[in-house]
């Protein structure tokens, strides 16, 4: 990226670029971060940085559906396993083996374009963003019983975040249940901004837009 970007400031080429992160603290903790700081040194001495500082996310803004997709408590349990099943009602369950760069992962449970995962799976050795970016392009729909989720481990947390970003980036109707709120999840550590931006994300997956223009309710509507 460092050299594609300094052949683009040398021929004059206007870049813009937009980060949840301030510059020095890109890929901060990352695996042979010292190649990286070259780029952040580059960006440091040719763009002019802005702090876009706003105490209004846009994403709660939207939230307006009817249709409450993410629960929270155990005594919800009944209506998550009904919602469950209004929607997958026409498919048998199926076992399906994935192939992910040379791993194999099995999905237990998939029902036509649905998938039904646990936390204790998608929090496992198992699962990285690749699997989960892999889920979230072949499937439409992933319910997600959170009901016992613990994490209690950097590794957990990063694959919490990377799983909502895959399926939010990929517009997948997600429907969970999570035992106590998501803000109580994680309330501090080294990913805390990482997580939040995630929670804002759980928040807009709630909304009648993004569940109106999921990969789901396209293919269904």
């Amino acid at each position: 990226i460092k050299r594609i970007t300094e052949n683009l400031v040398e021929d004059g080429i206007y870049i813009c670029f937009s980060s949840n992160i301030n510059p020095d603290n890109l890929y901060k903790d990352g695996i042979q971060r010292e190649q990286f700081l070259e780029f952040i040194s580059l960006i440091n001495r040719n763009f002019f940085i802005h702090n876009l500082c706003s105490l209004q996310d846009y994403r709660l803004t939207k939230i307006a559906s009817s249709k409450q997709l993410i629960l929270i408590g155990n005594e919800n349990e009944d209506k998550f396993e009904e919602i469950f099943k209004s929607l997958t009602k026409k498919f048998d369950s199926k076992k399906v083996e994935m192939e992910v760069f040379g791993r194999k992962i099995i999905l237990e449970n998939t029902f036509g374009k649905s998938v039904y995962l646990s936390s204790e799976e998608i929090l496992s050795e198992n699962f990285s963003k690749n699997e989960f970016s892999e889920i979230s392009k072949d499937f439409d729909a992933v319910f997600l019983n959170a009901i016992e989720i613990k994490v209690d481990s950097s590794d957990k947390i990063i694959r919490l975040i990377n799983f909502i970003d895959q399926i939010y980036l990929n517009k997948v109707l997600l429907v969970a249940i999570f035992s106590v709120n998501p803000e109580d999840i994680y309330v501090s550590g080294r990913y805390l901004g990482e997580y939040k931006r995630s929670l804002s994300r759980i928040s807009e997956m709630s909304s009648k837009d993004y569940i109106e223009n999921s990969k789901y309710y396209i293919a269904n509507g």
